[in-house]
């Protein structure tokens, strides 16, 4: 059996006509991230219309595929009640019938006298008002003519929607994983505890406790100077040495503490200090 020829495929090479993203300009984001919901929401709807691209990515990021979908019937026990199991086949033809009605969507009233004044090259397309509650008048339903700010010509009970929200799937980590992130967090907040908790440290001049990092020029007051005896007050004119004993020893004996005073100012014993600087440890 003579060998089959190679054919060549002279069909050309596949080319990416997907377009580059584009950054946006920050007047663009700023706009959009403060325009009203509604508004945003027609505009969306608005070029899904236009752009084919732009609706495919919205249908693949926001819809679930059909055959993922759970449907069920009007007459399932998944919306009819227990209760409802005796109700004549009369009532059961009226709720097909009105749940045949959920597709119905409204449209433009080009006869109405809403949009005698509106200039779309002014005001924008009147599409793009589809949801906005002050527009309603200016649109009619498609399945009784009336007025798009009629609440509804058909009642029925609420049924789940067929296209559903795809939200990400959770990450899942292991049991060793989730245990080294709880250590770490918990060795992270112990540091930062640590690293908030004042030092403390007791000062040479004026003997107090200070935060080492609280600390200025003002901080401590303090005597530079040392407890001497007061000569020239009256607190030792009646003190005789020969019968009460000497004076030296009486320096921090509190009932005799007018009876001296600070070397570097001459002040009072009771005095805070005459002296200002950082605390020294």
């Amino acid at each position: 059996m003579p060998r089959a020829k190679a054919v060549k495929n002279s069909a050309p090479g596949r080319v990416d006509s997907a377009p580059k993203p584009v950054k946006i300009s920050s007047a663009l984001a700023q706009a959009i991230n403060t325009m009203d919901a509604w508004m945003l929401k027609a505009y969306v709807k608005h070029y899904c219309e236009t752009n084919k691209i732009l609706r495919c990515d919205l249908e693949q990021l926001c819809l679930v595929p059909g055959k993922e979908v759970v449907r069920y019937h009007a007459d399932t026990d998944s919306e009819d009640d227990q209760d409802s199991e005796n109700e004549g086949s009369e009532d059961e033809e009226d709720e097909e019938e009105s749940t045949s009605n959920s597709d119905r969507e409204k449209e433009l009233d080009y006869e109405s006298e809403f949009w005698a004044d509106h200039d779309e090259r002014c005001h924008g397309p009147m599409k793009s008002f589809f949801d906005d509650p002050g527009y309603a008048d200016g649109f009619i339903w498609d399945c009784c003519q009336e007025s798009g700010s009629n609440e509804g010509c058909k009642f029925t009970k609420h049924k789940a929607a067929v296209n559903e929200i795809r939200y990400p799937p959770p990450v899942v980590i292991s049991s060793a994983e989730l245990l080294n992130n709880v250590l770490a967090n918990s060795k992270k907040r112990k540091a930062e505890a640590q690293m908030q908790r004042p030092i403390y440290a007791r000062c040479g001049n004026c003997e107090r406790r200070f935060d080492v990092d609280d600390n200025n020029t003002k901080s401590c007051v303090y005597h530079p100077g040392y407890k001497t005896i007061d000569d020239e007050g009256e607190h030792w004119c009646d003190w005789d040495e020969d019968c009460h004993g000497s004076i030296s020893p009486l320096v921090d004996d509190p009932d005799h503490a007018d009876g001296f005073m600070w070397s570097c100012c001459e002040g009072p014993l009771d005095h805070p200090g005459c002296k200002t600087r950082r605390h020294e440890a």
